[in-house]
């Protein structure tokens, strides 16, 4: 669902896909398309750079995950992790099995995906849910698993009217 108070790109513009921020946060100062737009950059000047949620995924920021494996978990949406949430929660080597559990990456993350669905299907607060997933640490010794509390954000993507969700941590969550 879009903020009304987000700007929404004209989708015949060619930038359309390049403009629009990750994150849309929408103070209440930010102009609707509806002539105060000129006032706004009259103001407070044009953009100095805009980065979009491609632009996270293609430098790595952010992981995408796969279709596949989002809808088996029930997840509708396009939906992706930051690095360090899938740093801590999903990724995980041979060596990693090897030293500690034998555990699989795609495991891992369904177990994410599960944990996110059901806090976002539970009582989200305006687009955000927290939860906790049990992983075992990836630090060559635990055999047991600890908790990991992260959060999962719906927020708009890079196309007009598209929404998306995004699982982090905590202290990665921007408050604005």
């Amino acid at each position: 669902m879009e903020h009304p108070d987000c700007p929404q790109p004209d989708p015949a513009s060619a930038a359309a896909r390049d403009t629009t921020p990750v994150h849309c946060h929408a103070p209440a100062h930010q102009p609707h398309d509806n002539g105060e737009a000129a006032a706004w950059e009259e103001l407070n000047g044009e953009p100095i750079d805009t980065y979009t949620r491609a632009d996270a995924l293609a430098d790595g920021s952010l992981v995408a995950v796969p279709e596949r494996l989002r809808v088996r978990a029930g997840l509708p949406l396009p939906t992706a992790l930051t690095r360090a949430a899938w740093h801590d929660t999903v990724e995980w080597t041979a060596r990693d099995s090897e030293l500690q559990v034998p555990q699989s990456p795609v495991t891992r993350l369904g177990r994410v995906l599960t944990a996110a669905r059901n806090a976002m299907f539970g009582e989200p607060e305006l687009g955000r849910a927290e939860f906790v997933v049990a992983r075992i640490p990836r630090d060559g010794t635990a055999h047991e698993p600890s908790p990991v509390p992260l959060t999962v954000l719906l927020g708009s993507g890079d196309r007009p009217r598209e929404v998306v969700l995004t699982v982090m941590l905590p202290d990665e969550v921007d408050e604005d």
